[in-house]
């Protein structure tokens, strides 16, 4: 049997408030594969090899994760992952420890930077806030009333605007909230350059060897 994993969307309902952490509705996700790939499969900057890519569109990064046997995390699944089983506005606690786990607009020198310099947290997982914002594979919407709760991505057909996560070496530890999110068009370029990480349903992972 697969293994499912009970989760909190920790963010207000009728009216988004990026500072309500209470719990607001439950959401059961199937177990994600996370894995790291290799820098040299991604768009490198050039004056950063070991920084993720950014600078690329939701439609881009969705072909990419297809392309490679995986898919776009959806919005439950990144945040799951991002929480790392804290229920705090930060993966880390407070805000006076961001320093130690993010790259963000008080120590990036206004740019990204390398992968894997900070701390993970506790799922092992390193840069899920701040350094590059983050797609993910849902449509936009102001609330999470009539999302789906098996943490399955709110698509629709004709979709106006994606969502990002995370926040990026540019922001401030608000926009470094697990809770913030913000909706954009699919070919966003903004002062965060979006980035994203893919991720594998368990039951679709190729065997070893392949």
């Amino acid at each position: 049997t697969q293994k499912q994993h009970e989760f909190l969307y920790r963010c207000g309902i009728e009216e988004f408030d990026h500072k309500n952490e209470s719990s607001i509705r439950h959401v059961l996700l199937s177990e994600i594969l996370n894995e790291e790939a290799d820098v040299d499969k991604y768009i490198i900057e050039y004056y950063c090899p070991n920084c993720g890519v950014t600078k690329v569109s939701w439609d881009m990064a969705a072909a990419y994760c297809e392309a490679i046997g995986g898919r776009l995390p959806t919005e439950a699944e990144w945040e799951h992952a991002a929480r790392a089983g804290t229920t705090g506005p930060y993966p880390c606690g407070d805000e006076s420890c961001l320093g130690d786990i993010a790259w963000f607009q008080e120590n990036s020198e206004g740019h990204a930077m390398e992968v894997k310099q900070k701390e993970p947290n506790d799922f092992g997982l390193y840069d899920t806030i701040g350094n590059a914002i983050e797609w993910v594979a849902d449509c936009y919407h102001d609330t999470y009333s009539g999302a789906p709760d098996d943490g399955t991505a709110w698509d629709e057909e004709t979709c106006e605007n994606r969502i990002l996560r995370g926040g990026c070496y540019g922001s401030t530890p608000l926009a470094l909230r697990v809770s913030w999110r913000d909706g954009v068009l699919p070919n966003f370029y903004g002062a965060c350059l979006p980035g994203f990480r893919c991720a594998r349903s368990i039951g679709d992972a190729p065997d070893a060897g392949e």
